[in-house]
């Protein structure tokens, strides 16, 4: 049983179903990673924006009390 991208089902059979199968789960889970690691370099992106504001902001109040 194989589902197509859009999640219409068909019925399919052949010498080589271990590799359709193979290309499939790369196919359907390779994208997820992806995502997923790139949700998280986001993050860290926002992260180091956020700690170079408030780097700057320190810098600012050092040279404001000198």
């Amino acid at each position: 049983i194989i589902f197509s991208s859009r999640g219409k089902l068909y019925e399919f059979g052949s010498a080589g179903m271990n590799r359709t199968l193979e290309r499939y789960q790369r196919c359907c889970y390779t994208p997820q990673e992806t995502n997923l690691a790139d949700r998280e370099t986001q993050s860290w992106y926002q992260e180091v924006s956020k700690l170079k504001a408030k780097y700057e902001s320190l810098q600012r109040a050092q040279r404001h009390l000198l």
